[in-house]
């Protein structure tokens, strides 16, 4: 473990003086030869300012993507649009159900007019929270008694 250690710090020690030697670059006119800049770089400076240009790359891709309708392109996100009128239609599909569920039970009620048998009330909240009761008593209004009465009668004449 101490070998590897101090191999460790002789490798460093002969690898850091690197990283601080000065480097010089120079941009030239090709055609005239004449310097455009120069800039004094060391290895250090060289990847201070690439690691700092890299952050500040993926910095900015992030606020592109957070702020702009870009994210609408990346799988997972969804358009907020899109979201509201889902739960819009969702909203309606409810509603819709409740009015088939009302009809069917209008429709059950006529049926059993017709042939004659005990009506269900209109009234009830849902076909379903009937099923869940056995023992339900339905009281016949007298304008159901009349009609059934006045069918009965058309019936024998027929």
């Amino acid at each position: 473990m101490r070998k590897k250690l101090r191999r460790l710090i002789k490798k460093w020690r002969s690898f850091y003086p690197q990283l601080k030697h000065k480097h010089r670059l120079i941009v030239m006119d090709s055609e005239t030869f004449t310097e455009k800049f120069t800039l004094k770089l060391t290895a250090i400076n060289l990847f201070t300012f690439l690691g700092i240009g890299i952050i500040i790359l993926i910095a900015l891709t992030i606020v592109l993507i957070a702020f702009t309708p870009l994210r609408e392109y990346i799988p997972g996100y969804t358009n907020v649009k899109m979201e509201k009128q889902a739960y819009r239609n969702a909203e309606k599909i409810d509603s819709l159900k409740n009015v088939i569920n009302q009809q069917e039970l209008m429709l059950n009620n006529i049926r059993t007019l017709v042939f004659g048998e005990d009506v269900i009330e209109l009234n009830s909240p849902t076909i379903d929270s009937i099923k869940n009761y056995d023992n339900i008593q339905l009281k016949r209004s007298k304008a159901d008694s009349l009609l059934r009465l006045s069918f009965e009668e058309n019936q024998s004449k027929n």
